[in-house]
């Protein structure tokens, strides 16, 4: 409730300042609380990652952990995908996510993110897709 109010009123230009962006790492890389079930915060503040720049350390970590995410991983997969130029060990962190992913469908969207950011992916670490995906028996 309170931190809800606080995140509606933060306007997206703010996100890039360093205190407000330490404040929403935080907050939503701290356990669910039980007073927020349904990750209302979480998801607010993802929404504010969409929109802004993200410090490359943030964009790591969201792809870390991805298989703790549950119903938050489509809106990870986003902020990642509008932020297209990933810090070195992202592609390694995402392709470790692919195979502790007990979803089919979340490793497919994870394969897809990855596919519509080939440009932007190194040689060696495109080989690491190919050769996940070779593992995993998707084309």
């Amino acid at each position: 409730p309170v931190n809800l109010m606080i995140l509606e009123r933060i306007y997206y230009f703010q996100v890039e300042l360093d205190f407000v962006a330490a404040s929403l790492e935080r907050k939503f890389f701290a356990p669910t609380s039980p007073t927020d079930p349904t990750n209302t915060v979480k998801k607010r503040i993802l929404i504010l990652w969409m929109a802004s720049p993200v410090k490359d350390e943030t964009l790591l970590r969201l792809a870390m952990l991805l298989h703790q995410s549950g119903d938050l991983l489509p809106s990870i997969l986003q902020v990642l995908s509008k932020h297209p130029i990933w810090p070195e060990g992202t592609v390694k962190a995402l392709m470790h996510q692919v195979e502790v992913q007990k979803d089919e469908s979340a490793r497919r969207s994870i394969f897809e993110l990855v596919n519509t950011n080939k440009k932007n992916i190194s040689l060696d670490d495109w080989a690491r897709v190919k050769r996940a995906k070779k593992r995993l028996g998707i084309q």
